[in-house]
């Protein structure tokens, strides 16, 4: 995944992953992050992959790129809330939701 081309990925493009990832079979594991968005919580790396892989045309795995604490910002700057799972340590700025 190219900087260059995620900056192209709109907020618009997310709520189109959120919605195929909720009328898709998957149930994907996440360990960290996770996207908050309609009061439901969200794997926000495989999120921004359905995104990806959609506006892209591509087939790209979660595999193929690294999750965590660079994609904060990204989601952030979209407008939308990324939360840490309770047992890590680790605080994520601005957000006082935990999971």
């Amino acid at each position: 995944m190219k900087k260059s081309e995620l900056d192209l990925i709109t907020r618009e493009d997310i709520i189109n992953a959120i919605n195929e990832y909720n009328n898709s079979a998957k149930n994907a594991a996440c360990k960290n992050y996770f996207l908050v968005y309609d009061n439901d919580y969200y794997p926000s790396k495989e999120i921004i992959k359905i995104a990806y892989n959609k506006k892209f045309n591509l087939n790209i795995t979660s595999n193929d790129f690294n999750g965590g604490k660079q994609w904060i910002n990204f989601y952030k700057k979209l407008g939308f809330e990324i939360v840490l799972r309770e047992n890590k340590s680790i605080t994520i700025e601005n957000s006082d939701k935990k999971i």
